[in-house]
């Protein structure tokens, strides 16, 4: 790949960010180009075994074939195509974190799933590490307001923490005395 096509491409997302700011920022990088040339700029940025098998098992020739079975596969999904997508999703070897939360809120998002109770299940379900995914289980999700909801304390919680105050004073006391 020529050093003008390989700088053009670097600033293109990887396939597995949302697909319609991939194809635009795709098709913006290789217009003008050649198909031989921006199918082989296509092939190199796909990441992911979605992407790498759906690239395989397709005959493409040209870059107007590539855009509508492109846009068919990924871009113009039904709901259920959508929900079948992100329940199907998986964390990626030396995906971050940070990135895997990104990639569930955008499929999210895209299947209007708005629960932040299933959002967070979606989240803890692509987990692969079973490490990560036990350390993650066992947090207290529960204390972590969400947003827009201000933190409570119930009452049982108040009197628990009077009774542990009154008995350090108590103790205190005891030693002072």
């Amino acid at each position: 790949m020529s050093p003008y096509v390989k700088n053009d491409t670097r600033m293109i997302q990887p396939v597995y960010s949302e697909a319609r700011s991939f194809w635009n920022a795709f098709e913006r990088a290789t217009n003008g180009l050649n198909d031989a040339v921006g199918l082989n700029a296509f092939r190199v940025l796909l990441k992911g075994k979605a992407g790498e098998d759906w690239w395989m098992y397709s005959k493409i020739e040209d870059l107007p074939t590539l855009k509508t079975r492109f846009c068919n596969q990924f871009i113009c999904q039904t709901p259920l195509q959508m929900i079948e997508r992100l329940r199907n999703a998986k964390r990626s070897k030396g995906m971050s974190a940070e990135v895997w939360g990104d990639v569930i809120t955008s499929l999210c998002d895209a299947a209007h799933v708005t629960d932040p109770q299933m959002r967070y299940q979606y989240f803890l379900t692509g987990l692969r590490n079973k490490e990560c995914k036990a350390a993650v289980q066992t947090t207290m999700v529960n204390d972590i307001p969400l947003q827009g909801e201000t933190p409570k304390k119930s009452s049982n919680e108040d009197n628990v923490m009077q009774q542990m105050m009154d008995l350090m004073q108590q103790a205190q006391n005891f030693m002072v005395a």
